[in-house]
């Protein structure tokens, strides 16, 4: 077996020129007619957009224009809603693009590259009227067989985007050719197609924009073989793949020349002791691109791969290593990344979440008959908008209709209630975060096993036992994945390097629990538009290149999977991945594709390599919760009452376990979970951080806090009453929560004149008190007894005691032995003395608060 190391090998590439004189040799090509021959001109011109990067090659590379996510080297029109016209007699529109050659010409075809910016591909033209004239004046109109009007295809918004339109011209002769998108049909927006507006909508896009990117008139030539250039290098690509033949699977591979292949020519492969050829046809347009298949059989091992290419363009000797490529099963998980707030308000992220789930749906339903691997199935990411689905809906038949598809697959639940930051929670938050997984999964007979975590970069170690606890097995991480940086994403530490497509059994703390742990090395977001783009835009290409990085890193597993979300975060399904995995399914015998959900994949990944898996004990560090110290004052609040919460569900459980309130636990656990979920701010909170919508995202936060704190003294005040506590009252009861027996400092607040008295316990043992605040006193309680109490009652006591207080003097508190100052800008401690009056924070103090 060649290893691995053999892909640094050095690549020999040597070109021969060829012995055959081709100075006098011609061959027929089509060249595009010259940018400098061609003015254009347009209805309007968006700044920045201009009309003549429609003919100037600017977003070119071959013969396939580059999708640019800001839409930069393509005509964009200024916002159109009326009727234009670019001369008196050809056809009004909404927009109109006009060539006007340096002479008259008469090219032999048209091809028109429409507007390939990343999610905006909608503005491309549609229906639109192509005329050409060879005076100005007079002219004729082009006519698609009975119609007086042509459709370009929408682009599909591919890295190289191949021409979207091809007309033959030939026959024709013109020094004016014209352009004009229809009236109501101009664009993609307005196809008609359900969907699209309200999508539009959500993006914040406008409709009433238009674009295209490259138009190309070909003219036929002759050319000397000698002025044409070189090809003086070839990449060649083996894929991953292996296509479905008679003869058996033959894998695929590729060649990409860096100049035009007019003239055709051989490839030579030699490996393994064989030797094959393929003649590469001549083409007149020129080739970039060429693909072939090696002999029938599998090539799982990596292999030294000889390759010589001949043509009278040049000749090419290269030596490399061919990685192997398995019988690869491959899995797409959609799903939608919620992110609750950032880019919209919290009611509008709920709309879009249920939106997706009644669009999945349908989807589903509509490819309920495809072939296994390719009917399609929605992960719901979190619970959140769930509840909301079920309460908005009830009683309905699309409720009823997503039951059913919870039950039979298609829709798979996942269990947490968002994308948590766990380095915020408390063991017990951790725990509460399936509360809702357990309420819908009893609701509608199902166990819900698998828990989906996006974006957020590590997990606190306490996931594994909360998880274990709550009858999860199964944990799908997705990290935020940003592949040029140096750590594959932001700010995520080793979670991509170290521990992308590594999956492992992760052991709980007591060793006693474990998980299947398996975070995917492309993060959540690989097939949005500025990375790979969706698979009807990216085709196989990055598949490709992700499996081939599994055999270098020898991934000794044959199941791969990818998180497939699409436009961006709140994104909706895709609709056209199931017809893209059933084509693919139809042409390669491997990989198997397979659209399916987190507990499918990992419950048939368990069964076939459970045994061979490697288990791991320890923290997950997570590195995004420095972020919460932007709310410290709510963060505070959330972990304090996080901590209530869980006091006062024992207290209940001590006291008055019938009268536990069960529906205010949950609400108030809810919220405090919803305050940890990772999404911190808004989009604009760097740019425009005091904007009315900045402002509107952080209330809208900051109310998950507040509704939790203001649940949690409810149930507080429900339970004092429920012992009959009274803050006139003369004794103290102090419960211990604990399964151990406590001696602790207790703190209590009344607004009694405690000065001068002291408590007895019931054994008379007295204790004394001290003032800590206004309103406060602090005590030590002893030997207070697991899931117990011990009564304190307050007296005034014979002898004197102490009358030493806390004295507070502007930043400066004082009992009389320690003395502490504070500066009020930065909180830091710059004074910290005691009675001999050393200062323990002199010099830059203590505790400084910094913010970065």
């Amino acid at each position: 077996m060649i290893r691995r190391i053999l892909t640094v090998a050095c690549i020999i590439v040597s070109v021969l020129v060829p012995l055959v004189t081709a100075s006098a040799q011609q061959i027929e090509v089509y060249t595009p007619i010259p940018a400098e021959t061609i003015k254009v001109e347009s209805s309007s011109e968006y700044p920045g957009f201009a009309d003549e990067e429609t003919i100037n090659g600017s977003g070119m590379k071959g013969h396939g224009h580059i999708a640019h996510n800001l839409g930069k080297t393509m005509w964009l029109s200024q916002v159109s809603e009326t009727s234009v016209q670019a001369r008196p007699q050809t056809r009004e529109g909404v927009v109109w693009l006009l060539c006007s050659f340096d002479r008259e010409r008469k090219p032999d075809f048209v091809e028109i590259w429409n507007h390939n910016q990343h999610d905006h591909t909608k503005r491309g033209l549609r229906k639109v009227y192509l005329q050409y004239s060879r005076d100005g004046q007079t002219w004729q109109t082009l006519k698609d067989g009975d119609r007086d009007y042509f459709i370009l295809p929408e682009s599909k918004g591919k890295k190289e985007e191949p021409a979207d339109f091809h007309l033959d011209l030939s026959g024709i002769s013109f020094k004016y050719f014209c352009i004009t998108a229809d009236k109501e049909e101009g664009n993609y927006y307005h196809d008609g197609s359900p969907h699209v507006v309200e999508d539009a909508k959500w993006k914040n896009q406008n409709i009433n924009y238009y674009g295209l990117s490259e138009i190309r008139f070909y003219e036929k030539t002759k050319r000397k073989l000698s002025n044409i250039a070189k090809i003086d290098d070839v990449s060649f690509i083996p894929t991953q793949g292996y296509r479905k033949t008679s003869e058996g699977p033959r894998r695929e591979y590729k060649l990409k020349f860096g100049n035009p292949l007019f003239d055709g020519g051989t490839i030579e492969l030699s490996f393994n002791g064989k030797k094959i050829t393929e003649k590469i046809p001549a083409s007149k347009m020129g080739l970039y691109e060429f693909t072939a298949l090696f002999p029938p059989g599998l090539v799982e091992e990596a292999v030294q791969v000889d390759i010589v290419f001949k043509s009278r363009q040049g000749t090419v000797n290269k030596n490399l290593v061919m990685e192997g490529a398995r019988k690869w099963e491959v899995y797409f998980l959609p799903h939608s990344h919620l992110d609750i707030g950032y880019t919209h308000r919290h009611e509008d992220v709920m709309n879009l979440q249920l939106r997706n789930i009644d669009r999945a749906l349908m989807l589903a339903e509509r490819t309920k008959d495809y072939p296994e691997g390719a009917k399609f199935k929605w992960n719901v990411e979190t619970m959140w908008p769930v509840n909301e689905y079920l309460e908005r809906y009830k009683n309905s038949a699309q409720v009823e209709a997503f039951k059913a598809a919870v039950k039979d697959g298609r829709i798979s639940l996942n269990a947490s209630i968002g994308n948590i930051l766990t380095g915020l929670c408390k063991q017990e938050e951790i725990t509460h975060l399936f509360d809702d997984a357990h309420r819908v999964g009893n609701e509608l007979g199902v166990d819900i096993r698998s828990v989906m975590l996006s974006d957020v970069p590590g997990v606190s170690w306490g996931m594994v036992t909360a998880m274990a606890e709550n009858g999860m097995k199964y944990l799908s991480l997705a990290p935020n994945y940003v592949p040029h940086l140096e750590t594959g994403g932001s700010r995520v530490g080793l979670a991509n390097k170290e521990w992308g497509d590594y999956p492992f059994y992760w052991a709980s703390p007591s060793g006693e629990e474990k998980v299947l742990c398996w975070s995917t090395g492309r993060g959540y977001s690989y097939f949005h538009d500025w990375l790979a783009g969706k698979l009807s835009s990216s085709g196989l290409d990055p598949i490709w290149e992700y499996l081939n990085t599994l055999e270098v890193k020898e991934f000794p597993y044959n199941f791969s999977y990818l998180r497939y979300t699409v436009n961006g975060d709140n994104g909706p399904p895709d609709t056209d991945m199931p017809d893209m995995i059933r084509k693919w399914n139809q042409e390669y015998e491997y990989p198997k594709f397979y659209i399916g959900t987190t507990e499918e994949l990992f419950t048939r990944f368990e069964q076939t390599y459970g045994d061979k898996l490697p288990t791991f004990k320890g923290d997950f560090t997570p590195y995004w919760e420095d972020g919460a110290a932007s709310s410290a004052e709510e963060l505070s609040m959330n972990r304090y009452n996080a901590e209530r919460l869980n006091q006062l569900e024992v207290l209940w459980s001590i006291v008055n376990p019938k009268g536990y309130a069960a529906e205010s636990f949950y609400k108030a656990w809810r919220n405090v979970a919803l305050f940890s979920e990772h999404t911190w701010g808004a989009s604009a909170s760097g740019p425009d951080p005091d904007s009315e919508f900045t402002r509107a995202l952080w209330k809208q936060k900051q109310a998950f806090a507040l509704r939790a704190d203001s649940i949690t003294k409810q149930i507080t005040q429900a339970f004092n009453k429920s012992i009959k506590a009274n803050e006139q009252g003369q004794f103290i009861q102090v419960f211990n929560t604990n399964l151990w027996p406590r001696t602790e400092v207790v703190t209590f607040s009344t607004s009694q004149g405690l000065n001068g008295k002291m408590l007895v316990d019931e054994n008379n043992h007295e204790v004394n008190i001290q003032k800590t605040g206004e309103h406060t006193w602090s005590f030590i309680a002893s030997e207070v007894q697991p899931l117990s109490s011990k009564v304190y009652r307050i007296i005034t006591p014979k002898r004197a005691t102490s009358q030493r207080t806390f004295v507070f003097k502007e930043n400066t508190i004082s009992n009389g032995i320690i003395s502490v100052t504070v500066d009020p800008q930065n909180g830091a401690i710059t004074s910290l003395t005691d009675e001999k009056g050393f200062n323990y924070a002199a010099g830059k103090g203590l505790n400084e608060y910094i913010y970065t």
